[in-house]
């Protein structure tokens, strides 16, 4: 299964089209909170995003952001909480993103070792996949290539799970 969408450059609240296998499936974006409710001062650190797939609108809202605690966020599927997302601990851990949820298995994403922060997709701690970026300002993207996972988890939401890794990537 091959997920692909565009990495934002200028606008970051810019809405990204979420293709799977050239198909249109949905689109996301980032969005801000006011400044007095972000979890940290710069705005490049709250990272939340929305989904909206033929199946559902799935809301990504950052919790916490520190160093020695990790990244955290709720994940809400058509405004009913099902699960979190939470980030690696600690100041010399790989950046890593995982939802952990009753509805949907366990996901992972890990960055590799290296300056480019691909990521490993696991699910139920086997790996099924990975996250790369192509591209530098022109023809940008981000793509997702997993084994067939469709009846497991709404594709869309998987690019926006790993919309929050990248987004969340070097921001610790």
């Amino acid at each position: 299964m091959k997920i692909t969408f565009n990495r934002p450059v200028i606008d970051g609240t810019k809405a990204l089209v979420i293709e799977q296998d050239g198909v249109n499936i949905g689109e996301m974006r980032r969005w801000f909170r006011p400044q007095n409710e972000r979890p940290a001062n710069s705005p490049i650190y709250d990272v939340n995003i929305i989904v909206e797939s033929r199946q559902a609108t799935y809301k990504i809202t950052q919790q916490s952001f520190t160093l020695r605690e990790g990244h955290s966020w709720i994940l809400e599927e058509n405004t009913n909480k099902v699960g979190e997302v939470v980030g690696a601990k600690g100041l010399f851990k790989r950046h890593q993103i995982e939802l952990v949820s009753e509805s949907y298995p366990h996901f992972n994403i890990v960055t590799t070792w290296g300056f480019k922060g691909n990521g490993i997709i696991s699910m139920n701690n086997k790996e099924i996949g990975d996250t790369t970026t192509s591209g530098f300002v022109k023809n940008s993207k981000v793509l997702i290539d997993t084994e067939p996972i469709d009846s497991l988890i709404d594709p869309a939401l998987l690019a926006g799970i790993t919309y929050t890794y990248w987004s969340s990537f070097n921001k610790g």
